[in-house]
């Protein structure tokens, strides 16, 4: 089940910026190991399965990211 996001709306500049840094440090969790799994299977033949979990890793990077970026525009522009 995803995580429920708070109510940006409601969250002063400050608040913004401290979920910016959770979902930051979280992005770098999930990059480090995404780079760890490229690198194991680097050289090997990879199973179905195993590029099916390396697409979702990036795709939650990629989630990561935005999500960082519209917390920033959001407490900027207050």
């Amino acid at each position: 089940m995803p995580e429920k996001r708070p109510r940006w709306n409601r969250l002063s500049a400050t608040e913004l910026e401290r979920e910016r840094a959770q979902v930051r440090a979280k992005e770098r969790q999930l990059r480090q190991r995404l780079a760890r799994q490229e690198q194991a299977a680097a050289g090997r033949r990879l199973g179905p399965q195993h590029a099916h979990s390396l697409d979702q890793l990036r795709q939650q990077v990629s989630g990561m990211q935005a999500t960082a970026l519209a917390l920033q525009a959001r407490a900027q522009q207050r």
